[in-house]
């Protein structure tokens, strides 16, 4: 695997470097490895995380197989790491494969596919969010040969989470909904039960975190969704914080109120005035008193 420092100097565009292996998600959650030759661009959020890209390759080398691979052409001596790619389901891409030249404007060939293909949902979570960072929302594997350098996938803004924990916050957000972590308005799409999930790991950062970086990105990403989901999930899925025992997370989760409803704050500050807890009932008497003076 490419060290670490290697691994940041591709990130910079220092090239000729590894032949680094990426990986990407298209239209159907199809999973598709991509091998760059050491030239060829990679998308950007392929580099938010080192840990997440180790995570991603040795889960990719570790999944059963399940089909076999159906080559372009004539299988090469070194087609091993493409071959074993399709044999556990994923498309195979190599950059200005068989072309003999090093221009980097030479767009990425499908090299095999598999008879199986592997869908991005049978991934653990974060790998799967870490993938879905780079997503072919406009092509789909099974009928795209070639992807130009110049067609490159959606990836997630650094200036929306600038903490140094916003590369995990976003993959795990792209693990609900592939764009997610870009478009906030497709939690529209999602189940109950992956709403339910969401809003309790936003919560987990908004509340349960004691990293005030985590806290604020949590926040920030609860009063950013569509206003009626944030009230929904706030109102259920917080109701164990309002009611337990930990007076952190019950003032972390009043703050949250706070900045989006009223009504859902003064909700909260009556669980914690009938608490058996006296630090719970303190904090909610403290807040009732700054709500009046200010």
């Amino acid at each position: 695997m490419i060290p670490e420092a290697d691994f940041r100097a591709a990130a910079e565009d220092m090239f000729p470097g590894w032949d680094l292996e990426w990986f990407g998600v298209d239209a159907d959650g199809h999973v598709a490895g991509f091998t760059n030759a050491g030239f060829a661009l990679v998308p950007a959020a392929v580099f938010n995380s080192y840990s997440l890209y180790a995570q991603t390759l040795h889960i990719i080398n570790s999944l059963p197989r399940r089909g076999r691979a159906e080559w372009a052409a004539v299988r090469p001596p070194c087609g091993a790491t493409w071959d074993d790619w399709s044999t556990r389901g994923l498309f195979a891409y190599d950059w200005n494969w068989n072309s003999g030249s090093s221009l980097p404007t030479l767009p990425y060939r499908q090299v095999c596919r598999p008879t199986v293909p592997l869908h991005v949902s049978e991934l653990p979570a974060d790998v799967a969010g870490y993938i879905g960072m780079a997503a072919f929302a406009s092509l789909r594997f099974s009928d795209t040969v070639k992807i130009a350098q110049g067609l490159k996938p959606s990836t997630v803004p650094a200036d929306r989470y600038p903490s140094p924990y916003g590369p995990q916050v976003a993959a795990r957000l792209e693990s609900f909904a592939n764009g997610l972590s870009r478009d906030y308005t497709l939690v529209g799409n999602l189940s109950a039960s992956d709403s339910r999930a969401l809003a309790e790991y936003l919560l987990e950062l908004s509340c349960i975190s004691q990293n005030v970086r985590n806290i604020e990105l949590g926040r920030a990403i609860f009063c950013e969704l569509p206003r009626a989901w944030s009230l929904n999930y706030l109102a259920t899925c917080a109701a164990p914080i309002a009611a337990g025992d930990d007076d952190w997370g019950y003032r972390r989760l009043l703050e949250l109120a706070q900045a989006i409803d009223h009504g859902v704050f003064v909700r909260f500050i009556q669980f914690g005035k009938q608490s058996l807890n006296a630090e719970i009932r303190e904090a909610a008497e403290e807040f009732c008193q700054d709500r009046q003076s200010s």
